[in-house]
Order: structure tokens, then C-alpha cells, then sequence
């Protein structure tokens, strides 16, 4: 049946003249496809507002309140959405697949569908490029149903559905043939790269594999994974087929328009794993470490039995591998250096994820994936070179006799690096498709006059999102501009990006996080795991978290305060003053007499109304010195904390020094920020805890207080869970 239905799609396409893609059109199982796609994502009277009411009244009129996810398109987008079957607006995907060659926008409307409710959970304005299944009805090839697409490989890989693809390979011997090369790699991810390769990257026969690129790949793999799987790739083809390149240059095939995004900071981009002392080893050192093997037979049963099922090890089992890879470590070098430990840290990760490899709840790979696995094996070799100072010496470190501390390209090269941190698209290079520069001006002075006319409010407008989204290459270019604007200067050029909207629709271009939804969510999850890990081990805590733990049961908390409680326990347990994040004031406090009886600092804070921290009932968020978000447009602390984190973001803001450990925690725990190189805090010294006095502060990739809390957190779940 299947090659009947393709050979008839191969005789059409080669007997009709209609301005088609090639091949995407299936004979239609039913007349009505097209009907009922009309029906369900361009219908009449799509409401131009925000309101949720609006909007449940809308499903219900057309019926749709029991599908949990919908997406409509305006009415005078009809045209150019079934062109996306025809070679004027479209391109084949796979099989009767076809892509949009431009973004469409589009609003998309969550639901919730539970004992028949017509609730809106979120609506949003989203603009990707979309993917349609087409259909050959009479003499036209008309759109069957539709997915949304964008950069991201996994939203790909969820929007096109198994039974819809066609592919050119057999997947199976390609995982096989990836898997020979990387044999570290994880079943869920090898299943990904090779769906991401002939999906998206368009790999059809093995003779393909040369023209794979690392940037085709990177989102995947680390740099050294990357480049050995491409060389594997062309030491395959060399033997199949000629390069067609020039001499001294690459083949490489560009990525579709669907998962490139608009532009990236290489800064924020080409990163390489942990440290760079790796480049610096010495050849006596780089000979050992290439042949060194773990002694895994000297491991404990339970171990190796965790190893091959994929578990978590078990505190006390970790603590062995440590003695003993170190102790292997040392019969070669007494002494092994960062880069060493690093290098083994990485070995034994990528051979067992499942057991060593730093992951978050979700899964998701925590920074490199091996930065406590390095600090405890470095950290037991230090330990045991402590009386041993001729083990310990190092050559001093030379220093550039031509210091350009005070050039100010340099400076501004290493802002980039930290501005950039964690972004996905911090410096766009590309227009909007049919937009000037001088056309994203004109927009800009729209938005400044519908602020002036209708206020703030008027952010809920879908005409002022769709021009928000058109001029964020705009406002990123001001933001990044050197020296920085103040922001009373980008209030006043782009004053809808001081509302709350704003600021989370501009983050989510900026790092493909939805922030807002994602810290709700995470706040009433994990934070009741961090109340939890604190109040089943009350009594090893200091009397300050003790005192803020009798606080939280003497009364019951609603969902504003569990966050709040999990970042004051967080707080104190860094040792980090409250102060350095909220502000407490009176209830009954405006925006005015905040700014006029109080002394705000530079950086970022959560101004908390109420009679206690805890119990704080309106919010407020300051920047500069100057209150910017005000309590009407916070209507919870989960929103609060979303512009207040987010602002580091948007505006290319450091973190505090002296609340960087829980800003940290945050980024990596509840917004799952986890870049493997980078700081957003660059501080070279801050206050002791202990002590109070100025001390050295060490940069490192992941601040290894957030580093330990975690990997304590995992144990006592681990523990209380078993």
C-alpha cells in the first residue's frame, strides 16, 4: 500500500505543472483534511487581545476546549500558509512534509482540559517556521495538518511524528556506525544525533557524512566528541567517494533555516569544555594520560553493579573510585595537575553517565557534566600532597610583557564573554525577513507612542508583541552597544521592555526559556525539595536556618511563600545576607516613597512589602537605584523573581558577589541554566564569610559550593528514596 500511494505521487508530480514542491503531495485519505485544518488554525473572529476570558469564549464557540494545545494564524496569513506546499512558500521536509521558507507568527493557546473545563492556562505569540503535511485534493496540493518548528532539534523531533517521516537511511546501522566512534554516548542521546542528521541536516547515504560540520553536531556532542566523529566520517567517505572541495578548504553543508538561529555570539558559542590548562600539559604528562586506564577491577561489587545498570552510585562507593583512580593517578605523577584530573573526570563520565555524570532532576547535563567528579579527585590529591611540599610546587605563571589591562577592545571582548553567558541569541546579525533597518526604526517610534497613549497595559496588544518580536535585534544591538546605556536611557527608547511581559518575552528570544512558566513551576516542585532537605535534618543546621525553619511551621504556606522559604534557606545556608537580594519595606509603600526614603543599591533586588520576608504579600523589583517593575504588574513572588533574575539577563548585568552563590544556585537548579564554561560573576574579591575581611575570590566554571549543595541534595534523596 505504502508503494502504491508513492508511486502515484511520483506520477503526478511528473505529470502536472502546478507550482508544487517535489513530491510532497499524498493522495488525500479524505476531501475534508483541508476543511478541518481551516476550521481548527485559521478560523473567523481569532481574538487581537490577551484576555483569557476572550479566549475561553472563543474555544467554546468553535468547540476545541477538550485539545490542550491549539495554534491559530490570522485570517490574512491564509494565502501564505498553503503556499508552504508549493514551492513559493515552501520546502520539502520529508516525504509530504514541507517547512516554511520564511517564520510565520502565530498565538498559541494552552488548555486546561481537566473534568471538562475550558480554563487558559497561557497564551502566547510565537513566530517559527512551521511544518505542514500537504495533501493532493483535486488539482491542488492543499495543507492535511500543521507543526511548528524552530532551531531547536528536540522541538523538531516532537513536532514531526514518526509515521510522517521517510528516511533515506537505515537509522539502526547508523546509530551503529556512530556508536563504534563514540561509544561513551547515551542511548537517548545517540537516537537524537542520528534523527537530528538525516532529519534535520539532511544526511540520505553514507556518501553524506563528509559534508558534516562540527557546528551540524555541537549541539549534541563536546568539542573533542565532535571532532572525532567527524573525522571518523571522512576517514569512512575517503574511501567511497572524491572531495569536491577546493584545496585547503572544508566541505560543509550550512544547517536549514529552521534550527540556525538569526545569529550567535561566537563568544557565547564556541565553547570548548572546563579548563583550558588541558592545551598546557606537558608531553611527559599527555603521554601517560592517553594510555591511562581506571582500575576498575579494584572497585567495590556494588559499584560495578551500578555502573552496568546505569544507577547512581552510591556515596561511600564514589568516595573508593576517587581513592583509587588517584592513587592510579599517582604512580605515574605525584602531582597531577588540573588538567589531568579534568581529563580523567571526563574519561570515566563519558564511559558512565548514568553513575558519575552531574545531571539536574530532569536530566539535563549539569554545566560539563564532570565538574564534581574533577573537584573531588583534585581535592584528594591535594590532600594527600599536604605535607608534601616539593609535590606541590609549580613553576610561576608567566605574564605578558605587553599588559593591555587598559585597552578597551580588550575589555570590552571579555564583557562579551560574560554578558553572553548562557544566551542562546545575544547578538543577532540577520533582519527580519522583509524588514530594514529603517522600517524596525519606524516600529520602534509606533511602540513609544502607543505607550505614551494607552500606558503599559497596552503590552497585552498582539500588534505591540509581533513588534516587539520584529525589533529585538534592535534592542539587542542598544543593550550591547560599549559603554553600556544606562537603563533610563533604553527605558526610554524601548519603555515596553520595563513591563513584566516584555522583559520574559525578550528573555525567551534571548535563551529559548520560557522564565516565567518555568520558575512557577520549579518553585513549587524543587522548592518544597529544598524546605524538605532542610527540615528532615533540622538539627545539623545552624540556629539561624533553625530560627527561619520554626517561622515556616508556625504557620501554613501558600504557594508564594514555599519559594520564598526555599531562598532564604539557600541564602543562609551560602552564608549570603538577605539583604543582598529583597528589601524589606511597609505594606502600604508605592513606588515614589520607596525611591524617596529609601537609598536603592545599583544592582538588582526583590522589594518584598509586608511584615516579614516570608509573609511579604506585593513585590516590587528595583535596577540602578530605581524601582522599574511595580507591585500591579507582579501578581506573585514566581513573577517577581522571573523579572528580577531575568533583568541579569536582558540587561547584561553581573551577579551580585555577594549573593552570587544563590543566584547560581538558581540559574542552574530552578531556571536550568547550565553553560560548560563561563561565570556570570567575575569578581576577583569579596567578603569572607567567616572572617568578614576581604579575601581572593576563584572564578571557576561552576561555583563549587553550588556544585557540593547538589550533589549532597541527590545523596539524601537518594537515601531517603531507598
Amino acid at each position: 500500500m505504502i508503494a502504491f500511494l508513492l508511486l502515484v505521487t511520483l506520477v503526478w508530480s511528473q505529470s502536472h505543472s502546478v507550482d508544487t514542491n517535489s513530491k510532497p503531495c499524498m493522495p488525500a485519505k479524505y476531501n475534508n483534511a483541508h476543511n478541518v485544518f481551516l476550521k481548527r488554525h485559521i478560523p473567523e473572529e481569532v481574538p487581537k487581545t490577551w484576555d483569557n476570558n476572550a479566549w475561553e469564549t472563543f474555544l467554546r464557540k468553535i468547540k476545541t476546549c477538550g485539545r490542550p494545545t491549539q495554534s491559530f494564524f490570522r485570517a490574512s496569513e491564509k494565502q501564505r500558509v498553503e503556499n508552504v506546499c508549493t514551492k513559493a512558500g515552501g520546502k520539502t521536509l520529508s516525504r509530504n512534509l514541507c517547512i516554511s521558507k520564511e517564520k510565520f507568527s502565530f498565538v498559541t493557546v494552552r488548555v486546561d482540559i481537566n473534568e471538562g473545563a475550558c480554563g487558559i492556562k497561557n497564551i502566547r505569540n510565537e513566530t517559527k517556521h512551521i511544518i505542514l503535511a500537504c495533501e493532493q485534493i483535486g488539482d491542488a496540493c492543499l495543507v492535511r495538518k500543521t507543526n511548528g518548528a524552530n532551531y531547536s532539534p528536540k522541538a523538531l523531533l516532537r513536532a514531526t511524528s514518526t509515521e510522517d517521516l521517510w528516511l533515506y537511511m537505515d537509522t539502526e546501522s547508523f546509530r551503529c556506525e556512530i556508536k563504534k566512534t563514540l561509544p561513551e554516548l547515551e542511548d537517548e542521546t545517540l537516537r537524537t544525533l542520528a534523527a537530528h542528521l538525516i532529519d534535520v541536516i539532511g544526511v540520505r547515504k553514507r556518501e553524506d557524512l563528509i559534508f558534516v560540520g562540527s557546528d551540524d553536531i555541537t549541539l549534541f556532542l563536546t568539542p573533542i566528541q565532535s571532532r572525532k566523529l567527524i573525522q571518523a566520517f571522512k576517514n569512512e567517505a575517503n574511501g567511497q567517494v572524491a572531495s569536491t572541495s577546493s584545496e585547503g578548504q572544508e566541505p560543509h553543508v550550512s544547517l536549514p533555516v529552521l534550527i540556525l538561529p538569526d545569529g550567535f555570539s561566537p563568544s557565547a558559542t564556541q565553547i570548548s569544555p572546563l579548563p583550558s590548562e588541558r592545551q598546557t600539559s606537558s608531553n611527559q604528562n599527555k603521554s601517560w594520560i592517553s594510555s591511562f586506564q581506571v582500575p576498575w577491577d579494584k572497585m567495590p561489587a556494588r559499584l560495578l553493579q551500578a555502573m552496568e545498570k546505569g544507577c547512581l552510585a552510591h556515596p561511600e562507593d564514589r568516595r573508593v573510585l576517587i581513592r583509587v583512580v588517584v592513587e592510579a593517578m599517582q604512580a605515574h605523577c605525584k602531582n597531577p595537575s588540573k588538567a589531568i584530573c579534568t581529563e580523567v573526570a571526563r574519561l570515566i563520565v563519558c564511559k558512565y553517565p548514568g553513575t558519575f555524570a552531574d545531571k539536574t532532576g530532569e536530566g539535563e547535563q549539569l554545566g560539563c557534566g564532570y565538574y564534581s567528579l574533577f573537584r573531588q579527585l583534585k581535592t584528594r590529591v591535594e590532600h594527600i600532597n599536604r605535607d608534601n611540599v616539593s609535590n606541590r610546587i609549580r613553576q610561576p605563571r608567566k605574564r605578558s610583557s605587553d599588559d593591555s589591562s587598559g585597552n578597551d577592545a580588550a575589555i570590552k571582548r571579555s564583557r562579551t564573554d560574560v554578558d553572553s553567558y548562557g544566551c542562546t541569541k545575544w547578538q543577532p546579525t540577520n533582519l527580519p525577513q522583509g524588514e530594514t533597518a529603517e522600517s524596525l526604526k519606524d516600529k520602534r517610534k509606533i511602540l513609544i507612542t502607543i505607550f505614551k497613549s494607552e500606558g503599559p497595559t497596552a503590552v497585552e496588544a498582539m500588534d505591540v508583541e509581533r513588534n516587539m518580536e520584529l525589533t529585538y535585534i534592535y534592542q539587542r544591538h542598544m543593550i550591547n552597544t560599549w559603554p553600556p546605556p544606562s537603563l533610563c536611557e533604553v527605558e526610554e527608547q524601548w519603555p515596553f521592555l520595563f513591563t513584566k511581559r516584555g522583559l520574559c518575552s525578550h528573555f525567551h528570544m534571548l535563551t529559548d526559556i520560557d522564565i516565567d512558566t518555568r520558575l512557577h513551576e520549579a518553585f513549587l516542585t524543587k522548592g518544597r525539595r529544598i524546605i524538605n532537605f532542610f527540615l528532615n535534618q533540622r538539627l545539623k543546621w545552624s540556629q539561624d536556618i533553625q530560627a527561619l525553619l520554626r517561622e515556616m511551621e508556625h504557620e501554613s504556606m501558600n504557594n508564594h511563600q514555599v519559594p520564598i522559604a526555599a531562598i532564604l534557606l539557600l541564602m543562609k545556608y551560602f552564608q549570603e545576607k538577605e539583604d543582598h537580594i529583597f528589601i524589606l519595606t511597609d505594606p502600604t509603600s508605592t513606588k515614589m516613597s520607596v525611591e524617596q526614603e529609601m537609598t536603592l543599591p545599583t544592582t538588582p533586588r526583590v522589594i518584598m512589602l509586608g511584615s516579614s520576608l516570608l509573609f511579604a504579600t506585593h513585590w516590587m523589583v528595583s535596577i540602578e537605584g530605581k524601582v522599574f517593575y511595580e507591585a500591579n504588574q507582579l501578581h506573585n513572588f514566581a513573577s517577581a523573581f522571573a523579572v528580577f533574575f531575568g533583568s541579569f539577563y536582558v540587561f547584561n548585568l553581573e551577579y551580585q558577589e555577594s549573593a552570587s552563590t544563590t543566584l547560581e544556585m538558581v540559574q542552574r537548579f530552578f531556571v536550568r541554566i547550565n553553560p560548560e564554561e563561563g561565570t556570570k560573576c567575575t569578581e576577583k574579591f569579596g567578603k569572607s564569610r567567616k572572617t568578614g575581611g576581604t579575601v581572593q575570590r576563584k572564578v571557576a566554571t561552576i561555583n563549587s559550593r553550588v556544585a557540593t549543595f547538589l550533589q549532597t541534595l541527590t545523596e539524601f534523596e537518594w537515601k531517603t528514596a531507598n
